[in-house]
């Protein structure tokens, strides 16, 4: 399950991109932070267009994100992901974080210590939130690059 991109350039060695619905929410909220319009990103698969112009604007904001390092992924305990797990990207600066809230952290907390019925869990918060650099070298770069390049190229793209 995801969002296939389809390309609206006439070269055709473009193509298309696939995202998964949980790597699509992640570029929809890092985008925000990076300040960019995403109003046109939609998380239906019924063919609505991002335009040449506001794809191009996506690239130019993870580009730029990227090579001055100001892209991160905060990395927490999450009980509903197979590796106990979440990675959310923030960026450095940021006047608009999607920001893990404390009512989250506190509820996060209360699940990790406490049992669905209310009893005492034998699973503990060990973990605070950490902080992981993105750096060159990284399969998260290589993706987020890979997805730069397809905005920047795409001409504007369907969303299917």
């Amino acid at each position: 399950m995801g969002m296939d991109l389809i390309a609206l350039s006439e070269n055709a060695a473009i193509g298309g991109y696939h995202v998964n619905f949980t790597g699509w929410g992640q570029l929809g909220d890092l985008l925000v932070e990076l300040g960019c319009d995403v109003s046109s990103m939609t998380s239906g698969n019924d063919g609505d267009v991002v335009d040449a112009t506001t794809a191009t604007a996506w690239a130019e904001a993870l580009t730029l994100g990227l090579t001055k390092g100001l892209i991160y992924q905060l990395k927490y305990p999450d009980p509903a992901f197979s590796s106990g797990w979440r990675n959310e990207f923030h960026v450095e600066g940021t006047k608009t974080p999607v920001l893990l809230s404390t009512h989250m952290y506190v509820e996060m907390l209360v699940n990790a210590t406490m049992g669905a019925d209310g009893s005492e869990s034998s699973c503990h918060l060990d973990a605070p939130p950490e902080k992981v650099n993105i750096t060159e070298a990284g399969d998260i770069y290589a993706w987020l690059r890979l997805v730069a390049e397809f905005f920047a190229n795409s001409g504007g793209f369907e969303q299917w």
